[in-house]
């Protein structure tokens, strides 16, 4: 059985539909100087090789890579299915309402930066555990240490491993967060065709500080004319439906570059004027 290497932190099926006819994105790649965009496929961007894996096993083995293959394929394919329900307007059954709340949870926390914290985090926290058993065991006990090194060596790397990706799939399936998405009223905003369309990036989620505040928001770009919108009243949305088209386009595409880490997303080339203006400085 052939195991996943490349993991898509951005999932190919919500890239897809930024795609061309040509099935390639135009992708500004951040950095300094500003860099003219180049065209490429959805599964050659916002991946990167074991990112979810267990890096203390081998990394082509089941049990490695089973957080990418088993715990994000199924948030992936089951939100798929649910932004097919977004954008052809049919009722949301509370199935697919959980489905893409759990997708949107994944967007929080499944970067690379964040995932590099929670293992930097999980090692000190598993380095603590081990000092305070060290600390309280019997010399017999580090003597065994001592001779079995290198197997302890290793039992400890597997162990912050495990706790860092069990953590990440503990937070992207936060209860507490989850009812609040769900319980959030949505909707999804079409932009006239004369308008801008809407740019993504790595990061595409717009979002308050805080989820439990009656001005609190979510909004992702899911198509370059489609808007999906979460709100925890009509104030968070501070008028979003009383804007001119250009104007919401403007809002969000501004607020997109400014998250972005690493790549900016378009349909075509047209906005690079408007992305070059707003070039995230370091």
């Amino acid at each position: 059985m052939t195991v996943p290497r490349i993991h898509h932190y951005i999932p190919q099926f919500y890239l897809d539909n930024w795609t061309g006819s040509d099935g390639q994105l135009v992708v500004y790649r951040l950095g300094q100087p500003f860099r003219e965009p180049f065209r490429c496929a959805p599964k050659n961007v916002c991946a990167e090789r074991d990112l979810y894996a267990n890096r203390a096993l081998q990394a082509h083995t089941i049990e490695a890579q089973s957080t990418e293959s088993k715990f994000f394929a199924d948030i992936d394919d089951r939100a798929a299915n649910a932004l097919n329900f977004l954008l052809n307007r049919k009722p949301l059954e509370p199935q697919v309402r959980d489905d893409w709340a759990r997708f949107l949870m994944s967007l929080f926390h499944r970067q690379p930066m964040e995932v590099g914290s929670l293992r930097a985090k999980a090692r000190l926290e598993w380095q603590s555990i081990v000092a305070g058993t060290h600390r309280d065991a019997p010399q017999q006990h580090m003597q065994t240490v001592t001779l079995y090194r290198d197997d302890f060596t290793r039992s400890f790397a597997y162990d912050a491993e495990d706790l860092a990706l069990k953590t990440l799939e503990s937070v992207v399936d936060s209860e507490r967060i989850g009812n609040v998405l769900v319980k959030m009223n949505w909707s999804l905003y079409t932009l006239a065709k004369h308008a801008p369309s809407f740019l993504t990036a790595d990061i595409p989620t717009i979002k308050t500080e805080g989820l439990m505040q009656e001005t609190s928001s979510v909004l992702l770009p899911v198509s370059p004319r489609h808007l999906f919108i979460a709100c925890a009243s009509e104030r968070a949305l501070g008028g979003l439906d009383k804007l001119a088209p250009k104007e919401v386009a403007t809002m969000v595409n501004t607020d997109v570059i400014a998250h972005a880490r690493q790549y900016i997303i378009a349909n075509d080339a047209s906005q690079t004027r408007f992305i070059q203006n707003r070039w995230p400085q370091p």
